[in-house]
């Protein structure tokens, strides 16, 4: 089947970018780490069929794609591993209170909104009283790593890659959005996608997973990204997880997109939010 091949791309990004080792597929070696989680987080229960014991950290897997940045060269989200200061509101002052991972590309990371508080992790969380762990990087998706074009650093792991960093933030909750940088390579990311979720699940095996379908900016979004949003609705759910399907809210509505012409603006965000709270707010 021939691959759609995305022109959306941002004006600072090669004119062509290399595909770095070909196309892969599923990482078949991939082994999560032996977890230890902490208490007085509020769980969301899970099959114990997807527990894990005496496993070995994990490893760094290094997947092909490097530069299929489509993310805007200004986002400069926080380095891998690292944790976004929070606003007062958000502080962990409640024991009780979930704490919820975000895994995503550069709309988690807060691309063309004015300030990370007004990011959708930021805003859907203060909302519901959640703690967020924002590990959005630029350019990144399931399959796509992303460089400095696309994150602003030398390297930007893709969601595979970022579960180390999701089971160091000890969530209660993960939540992960993304596919539109997976889109020129449609069979490649649906194989990774394949095999993201159940790793995921092996990792934080008492966490809540909640995915989201593909988001695009004003324009149409192509058929690839049905077609991925096919795949990663068959993977969550397929681990006990939810999928949500957000539809394409910014579909026409230039008016929520900032000035680089991909990206929501704040306005833009705030709608995200709209949609999608009610839909993730419950079990």
């Amino acid at each position: 089947m021939a691959e759609w091949v995305s022109s959306r791309c941002d004006p600072r990004c090669p004119p062509s970018a290399p595909l770095s080792g070909g196309a892969q597929g599923p990482m078949g070696a991939y082994k999560p780490p032996t977890i230890q989680h902490m208490g007085n987080h509020r769980r969301w229960g899970s099959s114990t069929a997807w527990g894990i014991a005496g496993v070995t950290a994990i490893g760094v897997l290094v997947v092909g794609l490097s530069g299929l940045a489509l993310a805007d060269a200004g986002d400069r989200p926080a380095a891998a591993g690292s944790v976004p200061e929070l606003p007062a509101s958000l502080q962990p002052d409640e024991p009780d209170a979930v704490r919820a991972a975000f895994i995503g590309d550069s709309y988690t990371a807060g691309a063309g909104a004015s300030s990370k508080s007004v990011t959708f992790p930021q805003l859907l969380s203060l909302r519901e009283g959640w703690i967020p762990v924002n590990l959005g990087r630029g350019g990144t998706g399931y399959l796509t790593t992303a460089s400095t074009a696309g994150c602003g650093l030398a390297y930007c792991p893709n969601y595979l890659e970022m579960i180390p960093d999701a089971v160091k933030a000890n969530p209660d909750l993960v939540i992960v959005s993304g596919g539109r940088n997976d889109s020129r390579t449609v069979q490649a990311a649906r194989d990774q996608i394949a095999a993201f979720y159940p790793a995921l699940r092996s990792a934080l095996p008492d966490a809540r997973i909640v995915a989201t379908s593909p988001l695009w900016d004003d324009e149409e979004a192509p058929a690839a990204l049905g077609q991925l949003a096919e795949a990663v609705r068959s993977a969550v759910e397929a681990v006990g997880g939810t999928y949500v399907d957000a539809g394409q809210p910014f579909e026409g509505r230039a008016d929520l997109i900032s000035d680089d012409g991909i990206h929501p603006d704040d306005a833009g965000y705030a709608l995200l939010v709209d949609v999608l709270e009610p839909l993730v707010s419950s079990p």
